[in-house]
């Protein structure tokens, strides 16, 4: 193994900790580029002890050349990032006392105050922040926030408030700017400064969209107005709550506040609001009162309809019955009369006359078999057959729902399960007839998943060459799918990929993404955004170890570049050759959904950013040492973190590779390891060693099998062999089949799908 891992004795601060190092290369001595370029991978990749040995020898063997003074700032930075701060705030000093005021000169200063407000000295924390913001460095706003924290901590609240408010002035991500105005409101609150605070509230709301806080600081906002004798104020901000949100749990709190202001909101949207909020016998004496007023046609069908619900839910069926089935009789060819009458129909089910109710959405189907509620209402067949327990009846009604509507999801669902069924039960020709109704009536998934298993039919029936056919077909439907990794996998078509991984993207595949996008974006390639700004924002934190914020700037480049393909193109490239993955993914991901399915398959370029090949030296020597293709360790990463490596899951897995601590400290103990930590596991080069080695591990306990590999990864070794009934896969569809996980089978998938888009794009 060209890594290993060892136990070392921290130089500066005495404390052991867990490291990876590279052996000493006997080639010849290394140039200062070299030696920094390769530190500054090792740095990237969680080995710091290693990027300093390497900045040390830059400092000790060329201390003329122009490398000397970065890998000074890198020494001291290696000391930050191992957490010896007496050694770090000295070479830091040293450093900034140096002449010069380049970035490297900024940084440190942040560094430098970073250290001090880790130690406790606050007031040493505001004055290098000062310094930071009088050099006029990019993070400015994120300086003038941490120093308000530090003046906070000084008691000193006025200057907090109005650091916190510089702050949030700035142009960065919208999370710290939120951040930083909470904390002033609240200081201006303590010292009972009320105009200030609801000035900083109003702040908020200038620039605040996500639906689960704008309504709350409407309300908040609201509040403080009237308390403030602003009314016309309160009003308009009440009303936004009732306008535009009335899903969220400000809005009947709203509609109270506006009626003790003297305005009252129309009874038709206060009934709605009612309704959504589970207010049934509200919402029906509001409809009430709105229906005895004028209202416009279809908005009065709506009250009716909602007015019949709300008696439904407050269990009076026969009210509710007797008007949806009025409103359906009056009204049998609107949009409203149809869901009247569908609504009825689940109606009388619910009051016990559930065959009474099956034959009617049966009626309901012939009667008006072009409607879009029509696949519902068979669905609905579907489900009240089931519950018989009549297995073969269900199926039936399964064939006639996905016979007639197979491009419907109801119908997919329906044409899914009625041919597992059949196949499952030996009718193999019955289950080929349904999976070819998939296919042929879809494109994407859907058909791509039609022809597989129609064409595992055909082979299954001695019909070869139409079963290799429709692999094919499958396979061209959604490259990139899991059936389509499955066809190719049948096909022998793996392997085509011919870009080595950790490849970049070529100026002339990034020319072919722009015009592939051209083809069929209608705004111009020129209106984009300038993502500069986000770019250097993010570098410099993620260069002073604030890695969540540096995230948060790229994810704020891609919300500002909202719908417009061509910026989410910019975003996207810039993001990756920055060596942020995660936004890079996800930008790519919002630009392709916004592709019509006309334009095809994205080229090379955009699908590099959908799938990318980051830390490619520690993926390719921790897969060579474990025995696995490195593009399963892609494919697995790319779904456990998007290659965020500080990712952590609700349950408390961690890093690129998603390990839990638990795992992580068998793992480490394994391989021989003393001293793991499980904060290890947010260093990318010993969580892809980990992911590495489990994933190994379990496609050696499964016998090569990856579906089962990927299975025992996600839902344990234990319950993997439960659903193979052994360590031996013969059948990895069959056995995806029998997965009782829901979360488990569709990891598996997803994975897989992966998998086949790595293999499709990268060489191993």
């Amino acid at each position: 193994m060209l890594l290993i891992l060892i136990l070392m004795l921290n130089a500066c601060g005495g404390k052991t900790a867990l490291v990876i190092t590279q052996p000493t290369p006997t080639a010849a001595p290394l140039s200062p580029a070299a030696l920094l370029s390769d530190a500054d991978v090792q740095r990237e990749l969680g080995d710091v002890d290693q990027a300093a040995s390497d900045y040390q020898r830059i400092v000790t063997e060329y201390p003329q050349s122009p490398e000397a003074r970065v890998a000074r700032y890198g020494l001291a930075y290696s000391a930050y990032l191992r957490a010896d701060w007496a050694a770090a705030r000295s070479l830091l000093s040293a450093f900034i006392a140096e002449e010069g005021s380049d970035h490297y000169h900024a940084r440190a200063l942040f560094l430098l105050a970073r250290v001090a407000e880790t130690v406790g000295d606050h007031a040493g924390a505001v004055d290098a922040y000062s310094r930071y913001e009088a050099s006029g460095g990019v993070l400015a706003g994120y300086a003038a926030i941490r120093r308000a924290a530090q003046l906070r901590a000084l008691d000193r609240l006025d200057e907090a408030a109005q650091a916190y408010e510089s702050g949030g002035r700035q142009p960065i991500a919208a999370p710290e700017r939120v951040i930083a105005y909470e904390a002033a409101i609240g200081i201006r609150d303590s010292a009972g400064q009320a105009d200030l605070a609801l000035a900083n509230v109003a702040a908020l709301l200038d620039f605040i969209r996500s639906p689960s806080y704008r309504p709350t600081t409407l309300l908040d906002a609201a509040n403080r107005a009237r308390a403030q004798g602003r009314p016309d104020d309160a009003r308009r901000w009440l009303r936004e709550i009732v306008e535009q949100w009335g899903g969220a749990p400000e809005a009947p709190p709203a509609i109270d506040d506006l009626a003790a202001l003297g305005e009252a909101t129309a009874p038709y949207r206060a009934a709605t609001i009612a309704f959504s909020h589970q207010n049934y016998s509200g919402a029906i004496a509001l409809f009430d009162t709105a229906l005895a007023g004028d209202l416009p046609v279809t908005e009065r069908a709506d009250a009716r309809r909602l007015r019949a619900l709300a008696r439904r839910e407050n269990s009076d069926f026969a009210s509710a019955q007797a008007e949806l089935q009025a409103l359906a009789d009056e009204q049998p060819d609107t949009p409203a009369g149809r869901q009247a009458r569908l609504d009825a129909i689940q109606t009388r089910g619910q009051s016990g006359d559930r065959e009474g109710a099956l034959a009617a959405y049966r009626a309901f189907a012939e009667s008006y078999p072009d409607d879009p509620l029509t696949p519902e209402a068979l669905r609905r067949v579907i489900e009240m057959t089931s519950w018989s327990g009549d297995q073969i009846a269900t199926a039936n009604a399964q064939l006639a729902l996905g016979q007639r509507y197979p491009w419907s999801a109801p119908g997919q669902q329906a044409l899914h399960e009625a041919a597992t069924y059949a196949w499952q039960t030996g009718q193999i020709e019955q289950a080929r007839a349904a999976w070819r109704k998939l296919g042929d009536a879809n494109i994407g998934p859907p058909r791509a998943e039609g022809y597989y298993w129609a064409a595992r039919s055909e082979i299954n029936l001695g019909n070869q060459d139409e079963g290799r056919r429709l692999l094919q077909a499958a396979y061209d439907a959604s490259p990139n799918s899991y059936y389509a990794a499955r066809a190719a996998d049948m096909l022998q078509l793996n392997d085509q990929g011919s870009l080595a991984i950790g490849a970049p993207i070529s100026a002339e595949a990034e020319a072919a993404g722009s015009a592939w996008i051209a083809s069929w974006a209608s705004d111009a390639p020129t209106n984009t955004i300038d993502v500069a700004p986000y770019r250097e924002r993010a570098l410099e934190l993620h260069l002073v170890d604030l890695r969540a914020e540096s995230l948060a700037e790229w994810i704020a480049a891609r919300d500002a570049a909202d719908d417009n393909p061509h910026a989410l193109y910019s975003v996207a490239l810039a993001a990756l050759r920055a060596d942020s993955p995660y936004a890079a993914v996800s930008s790519a991901q919002r630009l392709v959904a916004l592709a019509p399915v006309a334009a095809g398959e994205p080229p090379v370029a955009i699908r590099q950013l959908l799938y990318p090949t980051p830390y490619a030296t520690a993926v390719l020597t921790e897969s060579q040492a474990f025995a696995i293709d490195p593009r399963v360790l892609y494919a697995l990463m790319r779904q456990e973190s998007i290659f965020n490596p500080d990712a952590t899951s609700w349950v408390g897995a961690r890093g690129l590779a998603q390990v839990m601590p638990q795992t992580g400290a068998g793992i480490a103990q394994n391989l021989g390891i003393d001293g793991f930590d499980p904060d290890d596991l947010y260093h990318p080069v010993v969580s892809i060693r980990f992911g590495a080695f489990y994933i190994g591990a379990q496609i050696e306990r499964m016998n090569g099998s990856v579906q089962a590999a990927l299975a025992g990864y996600n839902g344990g070794p234990g319950n993997a062999e439960r659903w193979a009934g052994g360590n031996t896969v013969a059948d990895p569809d069959l056995f995806l089949q029998t997965i009782d996980y829901p979360e488990t089978s569709h990891y598996v998938e997803v994975v897989y799908a992966n998998y086949g888009a790595y293999r499709r794009l990268y060489g191993r």
